[in-house]
């Protein structure tokens, strides 16, 4: 019996051993300030510890997803922000490009970055519809011509397919849109393609584009006419007063031959040794003149070239006259352009043709002018 009680006592105190130490470790780990005394409270002491860091924990995991789900387009955002600057560091670009595209994103996410492509994909056709419409609505009323009000039921259909088709650009201070002398079809050719089903439409288009093209040709014809009078001018042999009611029909006839040309900065309009068929007039822009490879010259605005050149303006060079608006002779110089320029051409055929009409200036240019004989070398090569 004596025997039998130490082992339970000791066994009793074991477990009063362990109670305690299990309560004083949780303790440890969440302080209380409270401290049980006998082994129920040290139980329920440790149950509601735990119970308490459980609540806490799922507390503070809402706390935490709430605010990493709170304005998550702005934080991916900052992030793509951090991104770019890590990137354009690290490639070294100036400070003005990556000002303009620190511009180009704000201007495109406004702070706010979505995978909008990712989004609309996951729709069907007519809910992107209906977020097209929504987005390009009060652009869509600024165009005459896409503004459809026929209230037979498919003015929303033509809204929602013309919103779809726009694409949206962003563009900051200093970015080229587009180059003059591009041929522009973008805007056009989705019009079109969406018009052909809508009749009303169609010929609205088609009828502003007309007046339009109409506007621009009369804009063109003064534009050549007041190059040709401003150029004749300059030429006492093409500058045509004889008073026969003619001498505006030679300006006219001398505009209508004249062909725009574009030419990029640095671009090679001929080359000294190329056979000379055409005769330029500088719209706007300007021209380099070389000869064996030194700039002799630059020309600007209201100049020309590929025709005549005095033996006073390439004097250090000799450089013979040469007209290819009149004989194709062989180039005696270089033009290379020295920025993006506009120019109009006369080819050689052309001026030809037209002296035909005017039989006083043929003879005059021909006395001026006379062809060279070839009809020996065309009879020796034969």
């Amino acid at each position: 019996m004596p025997t039998y009680y130490h082992t339970q006592k000791k066994h009793s105190g074991n477990n009063i051993f362990g109670r305690s130490t299990l309560q004083k470790s949780a303790a440890n780990v969440f302080p209380v300030g409270y401290h049980p005394v006998n082994a129920n409270e040290q139980i329920l002491n440790v149950a509601l510890m735990l119970l308490g860091a459980g609540l806490f924990a799922c507390v503070l995991g809402s706390i935490s997803s709430i605010a990493m789900g709170y304005d998550a387009s702005g934080r991916l955002f900052k992030q793509k922000v951090d991104e770019l600057k890590e990137y354009m560091n690290w490639r070294s670009l100036e400070p003005i490009t990556q000002r303009k595209i620190m511009k180009y994103f704000n201007l495109k996410y406004r702070g706010k970055y979505f995978d909008e492509s990712s989004l609309l994909n996951e729709m069907n056709d007519s809910l992107r519809m209906e977020i097209a419409v929504h987005n390009c609505k009060e652009l869509i009323s600024k165009v005459p011509f896409l503004r459809r009000v026929q209230n037979d039921g498919r003015d929303d259909l033509f809204a929602g397919r013309i919103a779809s088709a726009l694409q949206p650009c962003y563009y900051v201070a200093g970015d080229i849109l587009f180059l003059q002398g591009e041929i522009g079809n973008e805007m056009v050719g989705k019009c079109i393609s969406i018009a052909s089903t809508f009749e009303d439409v169609k010929k609205k288009v088609e009828e502003i584009y007309a007046e339009r093209m109409e506007k621009i040709r009369l804009e063109e014809e003064a534009r050549k006419l007041t190059l040709a009078k401003d150029f004749l001018s300059k030429l006492s042999f093409l500058c045509r007063r004889e008073g026969d009611g003619r001498d505006v029909e030679w300006i006219k006839s001398f505009a209508a031959l004249m062909v725009p040309a574009f030419f990029d900065a640095e671009e090679i309009i001929f080359s000294e040794g190329d056979k000379g068929q055409d005769m330029y007039i500088i719209h706007s822009g300007k021209v380099d003149t070389y000869v064996e490879g030194q700039k002799v010259a630059t020309l600007i605005d209201g100049d020309h070239f590929g025709g005549e050149y005095s033996l006073k303006l390439f004097e250090p060079f000799k450089i013979a006259e040469e007209f290819a608006m009149i004989h194709t002779e062989l180039r005696g110089v270089t033009v290379i352009a020295a920025a993006s320029c506009v120019l109009y051409k006369v080819s050689h055929a052309s001026f030809t043709k037209m002296l035909n009409e005017f039989e006083s200036m043929k003879r005059l240019i021909n006395e001026l002018f006379p062809i060279p004989d070839r009809e020996g070398d065309s009879d020796d090569d034969q």
